[in-house]
């Protein structure tokens, strides 16, 4: 099912095709960029970080330079050191776009990770890479990102041909892309589980779980499978629940849920119970939906937490929880991406694809 990325994509094509915006065309306005970027994000940050959603917003909404002006997806995942990653796909730096980006926050402060270029690269197939969701193991960072390729023109001629992991060394202060590393679902279509979307550890597991096209159907249906965390890079130590045990076979992966958004959030409760977040029906529905459940395999509870209908004109979509965030009024701080169909009000008025935060009982 196409995504508002591929929107945002077809607009990085178009930014690409007429010229517009800024483009870097001389090591010198490199180096001079540079310079202003070093500037606008001093090594310490004496800027307290915010506590509520309207302070996550303002803080975004500052953000707005050649190295990151707005992006989708907003996933986030802790760092040992303290700070908080934020996940990207495609991303406005400046008026140029790319297909993914990432941004470290330290207290009140924003500063990108590899502020001219993706992070994660290309392929020279063409294909690139949109994150999902990240991990911490050990000094690596293991990021899950959907693999990508153009099918056609039109702004939703894209399909999704697997997922992969992009390792990041975390030795250093800032997270060092190393390699692509294969999934179970490296070669899966969409119309097969791809896995990555979202993870939850629990006791010796990480839980990953897959969206799969369901023909028809405006959502995704949601299969489960677990690893042990030290072994996430070797594909044939997955296992996957097939609805009443755990199987090698990925082929017998049973749903969970149906009707997901592509984007989702689980994790575990303070009273042990697992919760989960998403869109229901994903670009074409209308609420943001929350659920509870008992294990990482059981049906997720769900009611409605917030509404987001799209229009023709302007959408919303990828919703997310950031339950590691925690915020002193105890409530989930939760954010939804949004875009226009309008390519050129965008470029006009980065505000419109930044990540939009709100919050929720959790």
């Amino acid at each position: 099912m196409p995504s508002l990325r591929h929107v945002h994509a077809a607009l990085g094509a178009l930014v690409l095709a007429v010229g517009v915006g800024v483009a870097l065309t001389s090591h010198q306005a490199v180096a001079q960029e540079a310079v202003t970027v070093a500037a606008q994000h001093p090594a310490s940050c004496t800027a307290p970080a915010p506590t509520t959603a309207a302070g996550y917003q303002a803080m975004f909404d500052d953000k707005d330079d050649a190295t990151w002006a707005g992006g989708d997806q907003a996933a986030t995942v802790a760092l040992p050191d303290g700070r908080e990653l934020w996940l990207f796909g495609d991303t406005l730096r400046g008026d140029r776009l790319v297909h993914n980006s990432l941004l470290l926050q330290r207290g009140g402060c924003l500063t990108a990770v590899a502020a001219h270029d993706e992070v994660i690269p290309t392929r020279t197939d063409g294909q690139w890479y949109w994150p999902q969701s990240a991990v911490v193991q050990g000094k690596q960072l293991l990021v899950f990102c959907g693999r990508v390729v153009r099918t056609g023109p039109g702004a939703f001629d894209f399909r999704t041909t697997g997922t992969e992991l992009a390792v990041f060394d975390l030795s250093a202060r800032t997270p060092r892309f190393v390699r692509m590393a294969a999934t179970p679902s490296t070669i899966a279509s969409e119309e097969h589980s791809q896995y990555g979307a979202a993870t939850v550890r629990d006791g010796d597991w990480l839980y990953v779980y897959g969206t799969r096209h369901v023909s028809g159907a405006f959502g995704r249906s949601v299969t489960v499978a677990r690893v042990h965390p030290s072994e996430v890079l070797s594909a044939a130590s997955w296992r996957f629940w097939t609805g009443q045990r755990w199987s090698t076979s990925a082929a017998l992966a049973a749903p969970v849920a149906d009707r997901w958004s592509t984007a989702l959030s689980v994790w575990r409760a303070p009273d042990g119970s697992f919760r989960s977040l998403t869109k229901k029906d994903d670009v074409y529905g209308h609420s943001v939906v929350a659920g509870r459940a008992s294990s990482p395999t059981s049906g997720f509870s769900h009611r409605v937490v917030l509404d987001a209908p799209s229009t023709k004109a302007f959408l919303h979509y990828n919703a997310l929880a950031h339950p590691e965030i925690r915020l002193p009024s105890g409530l989930l701080l939760v954010t939804v991406c949004q875009n226009s169909t309008d390519l050129t009000r965008v470029i006009g008025d980065h505000s419109i694809y930044k990540p939009q935060f709100q919050t929720v009982r959790p």
